[in-house]
């Protein structure tokens, strides 16, 4: 149906910034039909209201050359005569890296006849939703800003001239998709404490900076009557919650907390006068004790984590309604306060991808247990119909971050639609280079001629045929193989381009080469440099292409004999015999003070580091001896932030160098355990928490999910040996936590496996699903549960 309707757009949208626009339809129903199915994308945000009745939210997040539409059935919404459909929508009109806007518009199929077109009434709603507030972030765009006095419950405004978009717009090159995952499942979740509260001055109300408003206002003394009402709004249920005007014609603020990671929206249900300000802000910890720092402009100019609502009269609820937030905390500041304002309800909703906990991993050591559950948060809350790197900062789908969070996410929860739909996403947009940008949908780079392009990571490029393999390794899926290999095989004759005569790389300046944080934390930077870690990294991923040609029954794009001739050259060339260990680069690889502002660390003066732990592994990895590589557990050398510690276990695990593995574990996420978080932080070895980038640092990232893989395969000892689990192995590698017992999902059904260390031996119970072969100490096991032992 969606096929048949047009995009339509508000005559004029295009100059604000950013647009928000409403388009109505009006249609008469004698007899209301069982069924109706509406059809819905815009290029932007909606909210979908019927009746006055929200229907949803969307779109799915698109890429640069296909949108997704939603799909209602919204029957049950209707009535005998008029009905009113309308849609809230919002377009940044600017390149935000969580999407790229070409114009405001909305293309909407209500049944099979009323199709948008320009009978449709559209309104521009710039008085409602100013269009000259600052920006949110530069992630996910401009700040909301409502005047809820000019809503269509209070105002009415003149319509817009309805237009037809240009066949000849980029909008009508985009393909036009269902929606090919689940729609996000929302949970409400009520707040678990206020830890701060405080009378604010008067200010100036025409200020629009609203976050830098809220992190340095003056916090004056509240009575403790007054502290002790606020205190009552997290009762739950309806508080009604009476807060009289604060002292001189000064404000209330306050901080919530909810005790977990939300990503979606929060909610405040309240009752106040026309023109009382409301601002809420966004953020994971308080900052001094009493408030959250809201204002990031140190580090980003456009990091401002706060929206701002002008009240009407009576009761209404405010929050973010089109773009997602996400936080532990938020801080909602009353400003012109001409009455008392009774606070009704104060709520988040928590709005995620449905996984459903197929995976399941419990051993004898309680922190490893915690561990497996946290990092089980942690992917839940950063995937709502896409991977994301973070909920609070900058929501993205980083494609070099899927290295971890693919794995991970398989291991958790073994769904292959949201990992199918992201590569599928990311194989529509390579580039004229053959490269991909490390954001999906990518958006135009903004680097100067002779600068760094940020927006392409080499080692993210790299990764990919890894990120396939697994994918390929957990599910099966030979069609998402064939359908990538020709984009892969093209990347990797674009990193051959750049080899001299011994195969080794030496990639443009112009791209960032960058590896992982901890090179930048430690001052250092290697974009324009020949560096071992990026042709290690090329031939393991090169190796990885060989696997993938094989399944996909295609060419290979260097031989494994080349592949060994790159190696044995990449040894020589970076070993460094008198010291024992390879270098990182050639040369010295400190980064000027201008790439580092640019990338939030803060300056410092930083010695010249030659090599590092993570050098050792990629080694070991691409094919180098052992012997050469025993460094990676020399821990006087620079670690690998959480994000890498992916690949340093990996070497770990296959040189079965387990308490090396333990040990690197227990160190970084153990401290990050002990203080309670619910979610793994971005950084945890030279930044710890929210410290990283100079306080921007998110403590909820998919990418430090990494001892997932560990859990899983070392401890429990289950892993896949071909695609799909048809032949997996089953041999736990570390005993001393005493027993494990866990759930694997296949796409065969679960493999379930318990183990129990006993005078020397090994007790275990195991279940094979069906068309699966499994290969254990014991021997070698077809479907069934078996009772198995050996000596360990």
């Amino acid at each position: 149906m969606i096929q048949k309707a047009k995009w339509i757009a508000p005559a004029g949208g295009e100059a604000y910034k950013p647009c928000h626009f409403r388009a109505e339809k009006e249609i008469v129903f004698d007899k209301v039909p069982s069924e109706l199915t509406v059809q819905i994308t815009c290029d932007g945000n909606y909210l979908f209201e019927v009746n006055g009745k929200c229907v949803g939210r969307g779109p799915s997040r698109p890429s640069r050359f296909v949108a997704f539409y939603d799909e209602y059935d919204v029957a049950a919404l209707l009535h005998e005569g008029k009905n009113l459909f309308s849609v809230l929508n919002v377009c940044m009109n600017y390149p935000a890296e969580s999407t790229y806007p070409i114009t405001p518009a909305l293309r909407m199929a209500i049944g099979d006849t009323a199709l948008s077109d320009e009978s449709w009434q559209t309104y521009i709603c710039d008085k409602e939703w100013p269009s000259d507030g600052p920006f949110y972030t530069s992630q996910s765009g401009y700040a909301e800003w409502q005047d809820l006095n000019y809503s269509p419950r209070n105002y009415r405004q003149e319509p817009a001239k309805t237009v037809i978009v240009p066949a000849s717009s980029d909008l009508n090159k985009k393909e036009i998709r269902k929606r090919d995952v689940p729609m996000p499942v929302e949970t409400e979740q009520l707040p678990a404490d206020i830890p701060a509260a405080a009378y604010v001055p008067a200010c100036d109300l025409t200020r629009k900076d609203f976050a830098q408003l809220t992190t340095y206002d003056e916090h004056l003394p509240m009575p403790g009557a007054v502290q002790a009402a606020v205190y009552e709004i997290i009762s739950g249920g309806e508080a009604d919650v009476v807060l009289q005007p604060a002292p001189d014609n000064g404000g209330i603020t306050f901080v919530v907390d909810f005790d977990k990671e939300i990503s979606g929206r929060s909610e405040i249900t309240l009752s106040a006068s026309s023109g009382t300000i409301i601002d809420i802000g966004y953020e994971e910890e308080l900052y001094n004790g009493d408030r959250l720092q809201l204002d990031k402009t140190y580090c980003n100019p456009t990091y401002n984590f706060c929206d701002r609502y002008i009240l009407a009269d009576g009761r209404q609820t405010v929050g973010n309604q089109l773009v997602e937030r996400g936080f532990r905390q938020i801080q909602i500041t009353l400003r012109n306060m001409t009455g008392p304002v009774t606070i009704h309800k104060v709520r988040a909703i928590d709005c995620r991808y449905p996984f459903a906990p197929r995976g399941s991993f419990f051993c004898g050591d309680y922190q490893l247990n915690r561990l497996w559950e946290v990092a089980k948060e942690t992917i839940s809350a950063c995937t709502t119909d896409m991977f994301t790197d973070c909920p609070w900062r900058e929501r993205l789908f980083y494609c070099n971050d899927l290295v971890v969070e693919n794995r991970s996410s398989l291991q958790l929860f073994g769904d292959s639609r949201i990992h199918r739909r992201a590569l599928k996403m990311l194989f529509t947009q390579m580039r004229p280079d053959s490269l991909f940008t490390s954001i999906c949908p990518s958006i135009s780079s903004d680097s100067k001629e002779g600068s760094i392009d940020f927006a392409v990571i080499l080692s993210g490029n790299l990764t990919l045929p890894l990120v396939v393999w697994d994918y390929y390794l957990h599910t099966g899926d030979i069609e998402v193989v064939r359908d990538a290999y020709k984009p892969l095989y093209n990347l990797h004759k674009r990193f051959l381009s750049w080899a001299d005569k011994d195969g080794i790389l030496q990639p443009p300046g112009k791209y960032w080469n960058f590896i992982d944080w901890s090179y930048e934390l430690n001052g250092i930077t290697f974009s324009g440099k020949e560096t071992a870690l990026l042709n290690f990294l090329y031939i393991i991923s090169a190796k990885a292409m060989l696997r993938l040609a094989d399944a996909a029954g295609e060419e290979a794009v260097i031989s494994e004999t080349e592949i060994k001739r790159i190696l044995d050259n990449s040894v020589e060339k970076f070993y460094r015999a008198e010291k024992g260990y390879f270098a990182n680069a050639t040369e010295n690889c400190l980064a000027s003070d201008e790439v580092l502002v640019r990338l939030g660390v803060p300056v410092e003066k930083f010695a010249p580091i030659e090599s590092s732990r993570l050098v050792h592994a990629f080694a070991f990895l691409a094919g180098a001896e052992k012997e050469k590589c025993l460094p990676m557990c020399d821990t006087s050398l620079i670690t690998p932030e959480l994000y890498y510690c992916f690949f340093l276990l990996d070497a770990m695990e296959s040189l079965a160098l387990y308490d090396d593995a333990l040990k690197l574990i227990r160190t970084y996420w153990g401290k990050m355990l002990d203080s309670g978080t619910p979610t793994l932080w971005e950084n945890g070895v030279y930044k710890v928490g929210k410290s990283g980038f100079g306080g921007a640092a998110s403590l909820c990232h998919g990418f430090s999910s990494s001892p997932v893989a560990f859990l899983q395969r070392a401890i429990l000892g289950v892993a896949p040996l071909e695609p799909g689990f048809a032949r997996f192995s089953f041999s736990p590698k570390v005993s001393e936590v005493g027993f494990a017992r866990g759930r694997v999902p296949t796409p065969r059904g679960s493999i379930r496996a318990e183990w129990e260390a006993k005078n020397g031996k090994l007790v275990a119970v195991l279940t094979v699903p069906a068309d699966c072969v499994a290969v254990t100490p014991a021997g070698e096991y077809t479907a069934g549960t078996y009772d198995l032992e050996w000596e360990i």
